[in-house]
């Protein structure tokens, strides 16, 4: 990000060198709070679904024994009909199955279509792994939730700024051609 800045600046590009350094300072505020994550040694997976316009993100925050490991994100593809609950289920079922480490705990930033002890279930008979599956309100897992809810609306602002960023660029080049200016 801190090369993609240096050359916006250097093209005169100067708001969206000014996104990058708002996106570059949320990373640093990010990563201070996210050194230790929680006091427990616990494994524990927090799950966010985070929407802008018609793009969807899955967002799993993975936390081993207390520290956060790794966040990751799963762009989805649903019908406008599609509801966060259903789409939060969709991606425990899909993705739980091919996963090789599992947790102790899931957190979710909503419920989903089924019920809970439902899902704690099909962990326990399909994957033989007992897992408690969490929608917490307050404390310190809501604390974690949240965490994962704005790293999901911010990779969805990055993609939309990135996108409209090239949409420009593209729209300018096409300009350019078709009346035949030089950069």
């Amino acid at each position: 990000i801190h090369e993609m800045m240096k050359q916006a600046v250097s093209d005169k590009k100067f708001e969206w060198a000014a996104k990058l350094r708002d996106q570059i300072q949320f990373i640093k505020e990010v990563k201070e709070k996210q050194r230790v994550v929680t006091l427990k040694d616990i494994n524990q997976d927090i799950i966010a679904i985070s929407t802008e316009g018609n793009n969807m993100v899955a967002t799993l925050v993975q936390v081993r024994k207390g520290k956060l490991m790794q966040i990751l994100h799963k762009e989805l593809t649903f019908s406008q009909n599609t509801d966060i609950e259903e789409a939060m289920e969709r991606f425990i079922l899909e993705h739980y199955p091919l996963v090789s480490e599992y947790p102790e705990e899931i957190l979710l930033s909503n419920s989903v279509d089924t019920e809970m002890n439902i899902l704690e279930n099909w962990f326990d008979t399909e994957l033989k792994r007992t897992i408690k599956i969490l929608l917490p309100q307050k404390g310190q897992k809501k604390d974690l939730i949240k965490l994962a809810e704005d790293n999901g609306e911010q990779y969805l602002k990055t993609k939309k700024i990135s996108f409209e960023e090239t949409t420009e660029e593209i729209g300018m080049k096409y300009l350019q051609d078709i009346l035949k200016l030089s950069n």
